[in-house]
């Protein structure tokens, strides 16, 4: 997966100073840590619908912590909740204003503006919690990832004027598709090591709610393999070093490629029966195809190197009758 990640920099030049991982090897300060974001948030339905209150618990169970890329239209009168998380230590990223991914395809004007409002509803809450004398879990929003992956040069541009960097991760399964909290932990585990960034996506009430209990599996997977949850900004520390020394994709590999290549493709589960391993990808990770366990027979395992990155043709099952489809599956 990670040098999968390397090789879409030569492919999609957007992506060559994305945040996917750190190497222990060269940052030897990860050793024990991994970064957990969490994508979505906060709920994109009505607040009785939220479940940010048994994310929390679970994080504080393990002792844990975790970046959550929220988008702005999903944190509408769930400050409170919020500003609870941050008060836990978490830290928010920018995720636009809600799940899809018009922004790739559409105006930079539009993106612009979007990708202002998030960061704005972001440090209002920031804003609030110093005037109330809370400690302060970040100074600003320092992280960016792109809804569904996808992004292009003129947004790379545009971030990059903002002093933010762009993150997406090496650890990854189709969360958001496929309904067995089993099976993606099981996949997630089977690729995590120190330095790794995970992907997960924010459940909430009849809408990715199996994405709560995949998340108490993993947590308990990564306790038992020694590892320890932080933030993205905490894991850059660890590192103790420069963007240029991460796992940026198109960073040149300096240790034993078997050592740091794909090596958890014959221990990876099969899917639950019935579930489509077909991600429409071109980010959320940069793609999992040469880690991911074979689909079930007929379905898509065909992987495109395009402009966007690397994607995949979706193949999806649909969310509950009465959850939100807002999200862009292409």
């Amino acid at each position: 997966v990670r040098n999968l990640g390397r090789v879409a920099s030569y492919v999609a030049s957007q992506y060559s100073d994305t945040v996917l991982f750190f190497r222990e090897g060269r940052n030897p300060g990860v050793r024990g840590h991994v970064s957990l974001t969490i994508d979505d948030g906060l709920c994109r339905s009505s607040p009785d619908c939220s479940l940010v209150s048994e994310v929390r618990s679970l994080l504080r169970e393990h002792g844990a912590r975790a970046t959550f890329f929220v988008c702005s239209d999903y944190l509408s009168d769930l400050e409170a909740d919020a500003q609870a998380l941050l008060m836990d230590g978490h830290e928010f990223g920018n995720h636009m204003t809600m799940d899809s991914h018009k922004w790739a395809s559409g105006p930079i004007e539009e993106f612009i503006v979007d990708l202002a409002q998030c960061s704005i509803t972001i440090e209002r809450l920031l804003a609030a919690q110093r005037e109330a004398g809370a400690p302060a879990s970040q100074t600003g929003v320092d992280w960016f990832r792109a809804p569904g992956g996808k992004m292009t040069q003129e947004m790379r541009e545009v971030i990059d004027q903002r002093g933010v960097r762009h993150a997406l991760g090496d650890c990854y399964c189709d969360d958001w598709a496929i309904e067995d909290p089993s099976f993606i932990a099981d996949t997630m585990l089977g690729q995590v090591e120190s330095g790794s960034i995970l992907i997960l996506h924010m459940p909430e009430r009849g809408y990715r709610e199996h994405c709560l209990e995949a998340l108490r599996l993993l947590l308990q997977g990564l306790a038992t393999r020694g590892l320890h949850c932080v933030t993205l900004s905490q894991l850059v520390s660890l590192a103790e070093g420069p963007a240029e020394q991460s796992g940026a994709i198109g960073e040149p590999c300096d240790v034993e490629e078997s050592d740091e290549g794909l090596t958890h493709a014959a221990s990876a589960p099969d899917p639950p029966a019935g579930a489509s391993r077909d991600m429409e990808e071109s980010g959320e990770g940069l793609a999992y195809a040469a880690n991911a366990p074979d689909p079930p027979a007929g379905s898509s395992r065909d992987m495109a190197l395009s402009g966007e990155g690397l994607t995949h043709a979706a193949n999806a099952p649909d969310p509950p009758a009465k959850a939100s489809r807002d999200m862009e599956e292409s």
